[in-house]
């Protein structure tokens, strides 16, 4: 994971796609949070553009019992942010503000962006899916057969 061969200066690089705005720079998972947040918005766009015409389907809302357990709503900078808290106070030697990350290069943001667009693709419709499965193996086929000529 830590390669040797990476230097400090290629991990601090901002994104491709654009100026990752400056309090995100100071956030742990500020820049990665910026890539992923770009990348799943760009594909949610393109699939919400094919279903317009599909009338939303509302989900039914789960029924609990009274006086059970009822999750209050957090919004996802409240968990992000716990998260970033738990990172930063899991090492108690570390007298530092800046977590113990190490430096994220090219294939850990490769890794990262694909974990978080197959999370997008799990919530696909299965026969979209399926499509999209079908697409993938079949160039991924192609590729292959050209590569090994």
């Amino acid at each position: 994971m830590g390669d040797a061969s990476v230097s400090d200066a290629e991990s601090s690089k901002p994104s491709p796609g654009g100026e990752v705005p400056p309090e995100q720079d100071r956030r742990p998972f500020g820049d990665l949070e910026f890539q992923v947040s770009e990348v799943v918005g760009r594909l949610e766009a393109g699939v919400n553009a094919q279903d317009v015409q599909e009338e939303e389907k509302r989900p039914e809302p789960r029924k609990i019992s009274a006086g059970f357990f009822e999750p209050e709503e957090t919004s996802m900078d409240a968990i992000l942010k716990v998260l970033e808290d738990l990172v930063l106070k899991t090492d108690p030697s570390c007298e530092s503000v800046e977590p113990p990350l190490l430096p994220t290069d090219a294939v850990t943001r490769a890794a990262i962006l694909s974990h978080s667009i197959s999370a997008l693709f799990g919530r696909l419709e299965r026969s979209h899916a399926a499509r999209l499965g079908a697409h993938i193996a079949s160039e991924t086929t192609r590729w292959m057969a050209h590569m090994f000529r």
